[in-house]
């Protein structure tokens, strides 16, 4: 790297900025506290980026979901067991970032399902999902639907293992929304920032 890059690349920085807001209070701390390994981590992801890795995701099915002619959220991830949706918990986190978001109309689609082989960083699993990675929120909440009440079906619920889908805030900031069946309490909702740890083998990935 010259030194006239240097300054090149902290000015890139500053200018999306606002992409740090994918992550969490807490990562972000880390981050503040933690800023020369933070910066090493990054370092380094960039040096790999072009590395051949084991494959990760094993595609377990296909699933349909009809067209929405709109979406709010609100007005669907809410805690209680007289939706189409059993909802035990809804995260702050999601809340904050998802809780007001209203989607236009979408067309109906395929969404494949596939199982996280070993643990895994969202960007990787991102880079092997290619352009198919991103889905909507109405989309993820249509899947939940087909089994809202704990129903056998192509979701895991055993386990706590997670259903994981990445879906753009109204910022256009992306996240990894997730959700898991609390035993016969319910579906748990939450979000984690793509900067985050990573997610253990077994649970599902949602694409399109």
């Amino acid at each position: 790297m010259t030194e006239q890059q240097i300054p090149q690349l902290a000015g890139a920085l500053v200018t999306h900025q606002r992409h740090f807001g994918a992550l969490s209070t807490h990562d972000a701390q880390w981050a503040i506290q933690n800023t020369a390994t933070a910066i090493a981590l990054w370092v380094n992801a960039i040096r790999n980026r072009g590395n051949v890795v084991e494959k990760r995701l094993e595609f377990v099915a296909t699933t349909s979901v009809a067209a929405i002619e709109s979406f709010k959220s609100f007005e669907s991830f809410k805690k209680g067991k007289k939706g189409p949706v059993q909802i035990y918990s809804v995260s702050d986190d999601f809340k904050k970032h998802f809780g007001g978001k209203e989607e236009g109309a979408s067309e109906a689609v395929d969404l494949k399902i596939h199982k996280l082989l070993v643990r895994s960083l969202d960007v990787l699993v991102i880079k092997e999902l290619a352009d198919k990675f991103e889905i909507t929120l109405g989309q993820f909440f249509a899947l939940l639907k087909k089994q809202g009440k704990g129903e056998a079906g192509v979701l895991l619920l055993e386990g706590y293992n997670v259903i994981i889908a990445y879906i753009r805030d109204d910022e256009g900031i992306l996240w990894a929304v997730f959700a898991f069946w609390d035993t016969s309490r319910g579906w748990c909702i939450d979000v984690h920032s793509i900067a985050g740890v990573g997610w253990l083998g077994s649970s599902r990935v949602l694409s399109r």
